[in-house]
């Protein structure tokens, strides 16, 4: 037959402290990782917010280029009018 001890000693009662602890202190600690996470990720958030802005403005700025070759190519064969005023002295 089995039998149960409902005795309690300290090894016991030092053993339930410990294994509380040692839970609570890895319950803080991962509370602790996450919101180091979350902040890192509102960080990233806005850096690719960022670097969102500086590709649209360098494809803005490499059809402005493209556009200026064209008409520079297109002035070199003949192609257009250029309006020379004489300048006033």
């Amino acid at each position: 037959m089995i039998e149960f001890s409902w005795t309690i000693s300290i090894g016991t009662i030092i053993e339930v402290v410990t294994i509380i602890g040692g839970g609570s202190t890895f319950l803080w600690s991962m509370k602790y990782r996450i919101d180091q996470m979350t902040t890192d990720i509102h960080d990233l958030k806005t850096e690719i917010g960022k670097l969102s802005e500086v590709l649209t403005k360098l494809a803005v700025q490499d059809q402005r280029i493209l556009s200026i070759e064209k008409n520079l190519d297109e002035l070199r064969h003949g192609i257009g009018f250029v309006n020379v005023k004489p300048q006033a002295h």
